[in-house]
C-alpha cells in the first residue's frame, strides 16, 4: 500500500532487481543513509561493509520520461563527508531535480550494516523504515512513513511528520516525535530520557516495574493512564499526571495534543 502513494500519478512503470556492497573504511565511526522514497529493513551484524539486496521501482508521467528514470543506475553510492572525513554518506538512488514531480524512484530493500556505527536515515519523500540490533546511536527521519526499531542499544532519535512509530526491546535514552500518528515504545533498560511527542495519536509508554523516573505527561485533548500509581488530573478535556517515583533517575515526557498516554510497566524476558 505504501508504495502505491510512493508512486502515485504516474501510468508507466519498470522494476529492476538491486544488488551491490558498499565498503565501510575502518576509520569510518558514523553512516548517514540518504533516499528519496521507498521502503528500508535495515539488520545490524559484524560485517565490515554495508550489503543490500532488493529491487528498484522506477515511474514516470509519460514513456519518455520512464525512459529517462531507467538510465538512473540502480546502485548506492558513497562519500566521506567533506567537513567529518569519518562520517560516509551513502546515497540511494533517485531522481533529480529535472524530472521531480513527473517521475518517480523507489527503493525497496533489505540492507545490511555494521552494527557499532552511528546510523542515521534521512528521507526526503515517502519512506518507510525498520532497523533491528543496532548498538549504536540512531537517526531516522522520513517526511510520511511508519518507523520501527527493534532490539536497539545507544540513544535513539526517531521523527515522522505522518506514521506509526514501534519501538521494541530498547536499551538507552529514547526520543520519538510525530505530527500525526502513534507512538509504541518498550524500552527494556532506561536511559536518562524518554520523550514521546505527537500532535495527534496515542501514546504508550512500557518500562520495567522498578524504574524510577520523574514523569510529566500531558494531553491537550485526551486521557491519561499509568500502572505506578502516579495521580491523574483533568481540567476538561485536558488530562496530565506529574510525579516522581524512586531515583527519578529517567525523566518521562509524554504529550499528544489530540490523543491518549499511558505509562505501563512490563517484565523484560
Amino acid at each position: 500500500m505504501l508504495l502505491a502513494v510512493l508512486l502515485p500519478a504516474c501510468s508507466h512503470r519498470s522494476i529492476i532487481a538491486i544488488e551491490g556492497s558498499v565498503p565501510v573504511p575502518a576509520d569510518v565511526r558514523a553512516v548517514v543513509f540518504t533516499m528519496q522514497n521507498g521502503l528500508l529493513d535495515l539488520v545490524c551484524d559484524a560485517g565490515p561493509s554495508v550489503r543490500y539486496e532488493g529491487q528498484l521501482r522506477r515511474s514516470g508521467d509519460t514513456q519518455e520520461l520512464l525512459a529517462a528514470v531507467e538510465q538512473i543506475p540502480g546502485v548506492f553510492t558513497a562519500a566521506r563527508a567533506p567537513e567529518h572525513p569519518d562520517i560516509l554518506i551513502i546515497t540511494l538512488p533517485g531522481v533529480g531535480d529535472d524530472l521531480r514531480g513527473h517521475a518517480f524512484v523507489a527503493t525497496e530493500a533489505k540492507v545490511h550494516i555494521p552494527a557499532t556505527l552511528e546510523t542515521t536515515v534521512t528521507v526526503t519523500g515517502n519512506g518507510q523504515l525498520q532497523i533491528e540490533g543496532l548498538h549504536a546511536p540512531l537517526h531516522l527521519a522520513t517526511p510520511r512513513g511508519d518507523l520501527t526499531a527493534m532490539r536497539c542499544s545507544g540513544p535513539a532519535q526517531l521523527k515522522t511528520d505522518r506514521g506509526n512509530t514501534l519501538v521494541s526491546e530498547h536499551c538507552g535514552d529514547i526520543d520519538v516525535e510525530t505530527m500525526v500518528g502513534d507512538i509504541t515504545v518498550f524500552v527494556r533498560e532506561p536511559g536518562k530520557r524518554i520523550r514521546l511527542v505527537t500532535a495527534e495519536g496515542n501514546v504508550q509508554c512500557f518500562v520495567p516495574p522498578d524504574t524510577g523516573f520523574r514523569l510529566d505527561a500531558r494531553a491537550r485533548t485526551g486521557k491519561v493512564a499509568n500502572g505506578f500509581g502516579v495521580p491523574l488530573e483533568r481540567d476538561g478535556y485536558t488530562s496530565w499526571m506529574v510525579g516522581d517515583r524512586g531515583d527519578a533517575r529517567t525523566s518521562i515526557v509524554l504529550r499528544s495534543e489530540k490523543g491518549n498516554l499511558s505509562l505501563s510497566h512490563r517484565r523484560f524476558e
